[in-house]
C-alpha cells in the first residue's frame, strides 16, 4: 500500500523505507467503502457520536490489559502510534507535516466495535520551502513548522482524550503525556536507526514538543535522554515523562525500562544490555 502511495508524504515514506521500526498509517487518495461486517468510522464522527466508550470496552475486552488504566493507554497507542510517528517522523526526516485532522483519519470497525489499522486520506502537506507541489502548504521556517503541526495534533487527539479520560476516568495529562513521549521517542528512534547525532535529534524532539505545551497540551513532566554509555555516540535512549501504567497490568513484569519511576542505576544497564550493538 504504502509503496504505491505517489502523494506529498512520498518523501517521508521514501525516508521511513529504510527503519526497521516505522509504523506509518496507510496512506489512500479516497474515503475507504463499508463491506459485509466492516464500519468504517471517520475520527471525528467517532467521537461525535460517542463511540470511544464502546471501543474502548471492545478493546478492553478482547485485546486487553484489564486494569483500567494500562488499558486506556493502550486504546490510545491503537488510535494514536501511527499517527504520531508519522507528525514527528515527517518533521525530522523530511521537514513535511501532514495536516492531521479528525476528517481524514479513518478507522474500521467490525461488528463488536473493535478497531483496526488507522488510516489517512489524502491530507495536504506543510512542507518548508515549497514550490507550488500540489496537495501542499509552504511554510516559512522550522517554527512555523511546528506551530502548525502542534495545533493540528492538540486538535486531532484533544477530543478523543477527552472522551476516553471521561469513560475511563484516567487523567488527561496520562494520556497526553503518552502522546508527547511518542512525538520525542519517534524521533529518536530514526536518529538512532539512521546514526544520527542523538543529541541534536533530541533538541529538535524538544522543540516540537514544545510547541505542542505552548498549544494546550497538558502533561506533567516531559521526557529526558538518558546517556547509559556517553563515550559511544549510540549509547543514549529516553526516558519517559509519563508512566505507561503497564505494571498495574502486571506487577510481576514491575517497571518498564523506559519508565520514569525505574531507577536510574538499573536503567542504566538494562538499556546497555537490551543496546549492546
Amino acid at each position: 500500500m504504502q509503496a504505491r502511495y505517489r502523494g506529498p508524504l512520498a518523501p517521508v515514506v521514501q525516508a521511513c523505507a529504510e527503519l526497521t521500526f516505522a509504523p506509518l498509517p496507510v496512506l489512500l487518495d479516497e474515503p475507504p467503502a463499508d463491506s459485509p461486517g466492516t464500519r468504517w468510522w471517520r475520527l471525528d464522527h467517532l467521537v461525535d457520536d460517542g463511540m470511544i466508550g464502546p471501543a474502548f470496552d471492545a478493546f478492553r475486552e478482547l485485546r486487553g490489559p484489564q486494569q483500567i488504566s494500562a488499558a486506556a493507554v493502550h486504546f490510545l497507542k491503537s488510535l494514536a502510534r501511527e499517527l504520531i510517528f508519522l507528525a514527528a517522523a515527517g518533521t525530522y526526516l523530511s521537514e513535511r507535516s501532514a495536516e492531521l485532522r479528525p476528517d481524514v483519519v479513518w478507522l474500521p470497525a467490525d461488528e463488536r466495535n473493535l478497531l483496526g489499522e488507522v488510516h489517512v486520506v489524502s491530507p495536504r502537506v506543510a512542507v518548508r520551502d515549497a514550490h507550488a507541489e500540489p496537495g501542499t502548504v509552504p511554510v516559512s521556517d522550522e517554527h512555523e513548522l511546528d506551530e502548525w503541526t502542534s495545533v493540528l495534533m492538540l486538535n486531532l487527539f484533544g477530543p478523543v482524550i477527552d472522551a476516553l479520560s471521561a469513560h475511563t476516568r484516567v487523567g488527561r495529562r496520562t494520556l497526553w503525556g503518552y502522546v508527547v513521549d511518542m512525538l520525542n521517542f519517534y524521533m529518536l528512534n530514526p536518529a538512532r536507526k539512521r546514526g544520527d547525532d542523538l543529541d541534536k535529534a533530541w533538541r529538535r524532539s524538544e522543540r516540537l514538543t514544545t510547541a505542542l505545551l505552548a498549544a494546550g497540551a497538558p502533561i506533567r513532566t516531559g521526557p529526558r535522554l538518558f546517556w547509559f554509555e556517553p563515550e559511544r555516540p549510540r549509547g543514549a535512549w529516553a526516558v519517559r515523562g509519563t508512566c505507561c501504567l503497564d505494571f498495574r497490568a502486571d506487577p510481576e513484569h514491575g517497571y518498564c525500562i523506559t519508565c520514569p519511576l525505574e531507577d536510574d542505576t538499573v536503567r542504566r544497564t538494562k538499556f546497555a544490555e537490551a543496546f549492546s550493538d
